[in-house]
């Protein structure tokens, strides 16, 4: 990460980690307690986001924090959670160093989405050890409480002036809480923590965490989606569905439906600018890179996608593409809607 004016600018070793973190987080763009994406070069593989005074990390490392900064911090973090979820994505990689704190009022925003997605998809497994669920714990089926326990961990860490070093159990993560009690000192904020641990116990959500310890509520709506009629002919309809649907299920790229009516509304919407019949092609193998990134392991290269477009298409006409998909709002929408 370095600083350029006034954004801080992400470098990636792969275009499928760039293009799942601007997606995700350009999902996010009308929360307040996200990081905001500025824009992004797939050649450079670069990503710009605002800037931020420092990282919670180094804010804990660097200053002595008032309560009340704490809990503004704390409450921020909770507000971000909320709205992540709201629309059914998991974070996947709650922790200090991508948290980033102002000061003057004190505030929080969340970033790295790099892991995030919908539920069933979202890289848990990669969590940090620090902040992930013990192994054991881990299903498809808990991503929100896999959130959850990470900001337990977070909490633990703000409130308490400690840090955990590696994986713990979930019963030793509930003695440090004990251990902690003294520091904490607020019984209301340890019964929350022990809340966010102790699942089938506790808090269900992060907005009843939120409700209960700060008494405010917020939500983050699931965008509308504009109702466009498939005004393609026939034989354009057959061919792209049956082209999709041949290229996802070889190359095992999941929501491969997904595919196919994201690139309905790309070549059928008349506010955008019109895609020639020819190009459909190469809409095709980019919305399958877009996908592999986003659903699953990201396998689904540049080298799969000129192949597969009998090499007539190039990695300049693949970007070219990619640009246009990831840089619309409700296709983006579309993209991730569960």
């Amino acid at each position: 990460m370095r600083r350029e004016g006034n954004v801080a600018v992400k470098k990636f070793e792969k275009l499928s980690h760039l293009i799942q973190e601007v997606t995700v987080t350009t999902y996010f763009r009308d929360s307040p307690y996200i990081i905001k994406c500025e824009g992004y070069d797939l050649e450079k593989l670069e990503m710009r986001t605002q800037l931020h005074e420092i990282s919670l990390r180094d804010a804990l490392l660097k200053y002595e924090l008032k309560r009340e900064q704490k809990h503004a911090i704390f409450r921020d973090i909770l507000c971000g959670l909320v709205h992540i979820h709201s629309r059914n994505i998991v974070h996947a990689d709650l922790k200090p160093s991508n948290v980033l704190v102002d000061f003057n009022p004190a505030r929080a925003t969340i970033c790295d989405l790099g892991l995030s997605s919908t539920d069933r998809y979202s890289k848990v497994r990669q969590t940090a050890r620090a902040y992930r669920l013990p192994d054991t714990m881990i299903n498809e089926d808990n991503g929100a409480y896999h959130d959850l326990y990470s900001l337990s961990i977070v909490g633990i860490e703000l409130f308490a002036d400690i840090k955990l070093e590696d994986q713990v159990s979930y019963h030793h993560l509930l003695k440090i809480l004990k251990e902690v009690s003294t520091s904490i000192n607020d019984e209301k904020l340890m019964r929350a923590i022990r809340g966010m641990i102790k699942r089938s116990q506790g808090y269900t959500s992060a907005r009843s965490v939120l409700i209960e310890l700060y008494n405010i509520d917020t939500c983050l709506p699931i965008p509308a989606l504009p109702n466009i009629p498939n005004t393609l002919s026939k034989d354009e309809d057959k061919y792209l569905e049956t082209q999709v649907q041949t290229l996802t299920t070889s190359m095992q790229i999941r929501r491969g439906r997904r595919c196919y009516y994201v690139l309905c509304e790309r070549f059928c919407n008349r506010s955008y600018e019109p895609v020639r019949r020819e190009e459909y092609q190469l809409y095709m193998v980019s919305m399958c890179i877009i996908n592999s990134a986003l659903f699953g392991q990201p396998g689904f290269t540049y080298k799969h996608a000129i192949s597969a477009s009998h090499n007539r298409w190039g990695k300049r006409d693949i970007n070219r593409a990619i640009y246009d998909i990831i840089g619309k709002y409700d296709l983006i929408n579309f993209m991730m809607l569960r």
